[in-house]
């Protein structure tokens, strides 16, 4: 979202995860699934990051805590961390990304 805002001054706040995730990649001119740009290296990283990110979201939402589940998640501690560590990796593509668009 802060991207959206930065870029255009708003962003949907009924849009879903996936959609909000692919209006920032392309607002920033990242690559996302099936858009057509060239297969490089950096459009293919672009791509596993967006699907990264996308798998981790599917993930919490069906195991995350913070949706007041009166269970404790199943996903083991090893899966946990590596979902937290990707969407670092994402957030910190997405970010470096930006400075340099500015």
């Amino acid at each position: 979202a802060h991207i959206l805002v930065s870029r255009y001054g708003q962003y949907s706040t009924g849009d879903n995860f996936p959609t909000l995730l692919g209006q920032a990649f392309v607002a920033l001119g990242m690559s996302v699934p099936n858009d057509g740009k060239d297969d490089t290296p950096i459009n293919r990283l672009d791509r596993g990051l967006f699907e990264a990110a996308c798998a981790v979201n599917t993930l919490r939402n069906k195991q995350g805590t913070g949706h007041g589940r009166p269970w404790l998640p199943t996903v083991p501690d090893h899966v946990a961390r590596t979902a937290v560590e990707t969407m670092g990796l994402v957030a910190e593509r997405i970010l470096s990304v930006f400075r340099e668009t500015r």
